[in-house]
């Protein structure tokens, strides 16, 4: 049996039900079985980022979780964000790679789009 990747992801938002929480792992585990995900969210945010001032306090928040996950040996992370934020911050830190959502979905949709292009 191959080895899961250890998926670190980080939800930008203070989320304290369990279900709503896992909700993006799940559907990652669900589509990618080579992937083992476990997530957490930042504190203090409950109503996530919105502006240049939740993300600027967020963003050391985000950090740590990061770190976190990194001490317990996840092979990458995730943040489950659109804006990215954290996403350097973290990739200048970490010895393990970091995917933001927003940059990650803009490059599929980069590839697929120059396919559609005639």
């Amino acid at each position: 049996m191959k080895k899961k990747i250890k998926v670190g992801l980080i939800r930008v938002v203070t989320l304290l039900e369990e279900n709503l929480l896992r909700t993006h792992a799940n559907l990652l585990m669900k589509n990618f079985e080579n992937l083992e995900v476990e997530t957490k969210c930042i504190p203090d945010q409950p109503e996530g980022i919105y502006d240049d001032y939740t993300e600027k306090i967020a963003v050391p928040k985000i950090v740590n979780v990061a770190r976190e996950f990194e001490k317990e040996g996840m092979d990458i992370i995730f943040i489950s964000c659109a804006a990215d934020p954290g996403v350097e911050e973290c990739r200048k830190v970490l010895h393990i790679p970091v995917i933001g959502a927003g940059s990650a979905c803009a490059a599929v949709a980069y590839s697929v789009g120059a396919e559609l292009v005639y």
